[in-house]
């Protein structure tokens, strides 16, 4: 872990004296927007990242590219760095202004671009304590996601327990339940002990809240059988 912190401040440092030393006149306002984007998410030294941000500003909010796909990926990205600065109005403008440009390219694609923003936008009303509206925006990610994936991919097990855990705090307990029963019988995390330990513990809740002890005792059983992942706050289940 110290080594991969270590390699992001690195590649901080690095792109920050790449833009002192050169010009970005030449830069594209959806590849400013997603290099800024992207180093949020890789590093934690904010203030390294929040230097390199400052020198982007001026790209970042240049006026709209004639591409619609250039727009539509700086806007997404724009939304994010919004969304890191806790700007979350502004972070759902952006991306209802993204949802509604269209491209000219597959619609898979499209689709998928439309999953990821309203899986964002979710994650921002959670934080924003409006649970109706996370749903919301899980159930729109989910339809547009499941449009290309199929239901045995990966990616729809991770977004089942998410959706699952969003129906959970709207007291949408049997249809939780449901979901997280899918997620936890996907065969791509079927040895990952962190995910499991996860899903059974939610399916637990889940159970309680749904007036299931006996059901509730049984997954707490089985999850006891994998360690409690480092990474996943407790705090999170607190429901």
């Amino acid at each position: 872990m110290l080594k991969e912190h270590k390699q992001a401040s690195e590649s901080v440092q690095f792109i920050s004296n790449a833009l002192q030393s050169s010009t970005t006149d030449g830069m594209a306002p959806w590849l400013a927007t997603f290099v800024a984007s992207s180093l949020l998410i890789l590093n934690d030294s904010k203030s390294q990242v929040n230097e390199v941000v400052t020198m982007l500003e001026p790209i970042i909010h240049e006026e709209r590219s004639q591409k619609a796909i250039d727009e539509k990926l700086r806007l997404l990205h724009l939304g994010h760095i919004c969304s890191d600065q806790q700007k979350f109005v502004d972070a759902l403008n952006h991306w209802e202004e993204a949802l509604e440009i269209e491209w000219d390219m597959l619609s898979a694609t499209e689709m998928i671009y439309n999953g990821i923003i309203y899986l964002q936008m979710a994650a921002v009303y959670l934080r924003m304590n409006n649970k109706t509206q996370s749903l919301k925006a899980m159930e729109k990610a989910k339809t547009s996601l499941e449009y290309y994936y199929p239901s045995t991919h990966q990616m729809i097990a991770g977004m089942n327990l998410m959706y699952g855990y969003y129906l959970m705090l709207n007291e949408k307990t049997a249809e939780a339940i449901d979901l997280l029963t899918k997620s936890l019988e996907n065969s791509h995390f079927s040895t990952n002990k962190a995910f499991l330990w996860v899903v059974l513990t939610l399916l637990a809740v889940a159970s309680l809240q749904n007036g299931d002890i006996s059901r509730a005792e049984s997954f707490c059983d089985q999850a006891r059988a994998y360690p409690v992942p480092a990474t996943i706050p407790l705090s999170a289940f607190d429901l």
